[in-house]
């Protein structure tokens, strides 16, 4: 029986957090461009729809901006407090949700509180 080490082979702790962290680096990376993608090309859809004088497609589009900008947020953030890959791949879907779902909450009570104002203000002014 033979237990012999090989020390050409043998990797330290810092080797091992080293292949880790790029390891998750690796499985972050496509989820950090597309977050970035999504969230310039919310903005381009913003800014080139608000020509057309409508609203719908302007605030579609910086909804999806602000789900990229953020996603990319939780996609580093994420990353950083990951171990390996395998964490990382078991936690980015449900902060991607969660970013998701908070963004469009905030920009529907932003619209709801629009709407309000501008009833509440119809209202008081007798129009």
């Amino acid at each position: 029986m033979d237990v012999s080490i090989d020390v050409n082979n043998a990797q330290t702790p810092v080797d091992t957090q080293v292949n880790n962290q790029q390891s998750v680096f690796s499985a972050a990376f496509p989820y950090g461009v597309g977050s970035l993608a999504l969230a310039g090309g919310g903005t381009w859809v913003a800014v080139t729809q608000l020509a057309t004088g409508g609203y719908a497609l302007p605030i579609a589009g910086v909804v999806v901006a602000l789900i990229g900008a953020y996603g990319f947020f939780a996609t580093a953030v994420t990353a950083i407090y990951s171990r390996d890959s395998r964490q990382f791949n078991e936690n980015i879907g449900p902060a991607l949700k969660t970013v998701a779902f908070a963004v469009i909450t905030e920009v529907i009570a932003s619209v709801a509180r629009a709407v309000l104002d501008k009833l509440i203000n119809r209202a008081l002014s007798g129009k």
